[in-house]
């Protein structure tokens, strides 16, 4: 009775997980000092198609007249986007960051 409830358990979990993995994704606006979306900024993950193959970018810029810094993830497999959102919003204030997950990695 006790392993049954225990793989009842990991299904769910591996179902919850799916399901999570298959969310859109997001990332925050950049605000101003008065809390509102900053003009000129941008703030935007989404699904773009590179050699017949979906994958994912995020562009997060103070101004989207800053140039432009692309980063690539290393991969294969992980992600690197949730670090470089939290340790690089410095570079936000004056570059156009562009994040790849390319193929094989994070979300793609």
């Amino acid at each position: 009775m006790k392993k049954k409830i225990f793989m009842y358990i990991v299904l769910a979990g591996i179902i919850l997980l799916l399901g999570v993995s298959l969310m859109p994704g997001r990332t925050e606006p950049i605000l101003d000092a008065s809390g509102n979306k900053k003009q000129d900024s941008i703030a935007t993950m989404e699904k773009i198609k590179l050699g017949g193959v979906d994958q994912w970018i995020v562009m997060r810029g103070h101004d989207i007249n800053n140039p432009i810094i692309l980063l690539l993830s290393g991969g294969p497999g992980g992600t690197e986007m949730g670090r470089f959102l939290k340790f690089n919003k410095k570079l936000e204030e004056d570059f156009l960051v562009v994040n790849w997950e390319q193929r094989g990695c994070g979300k793609t």
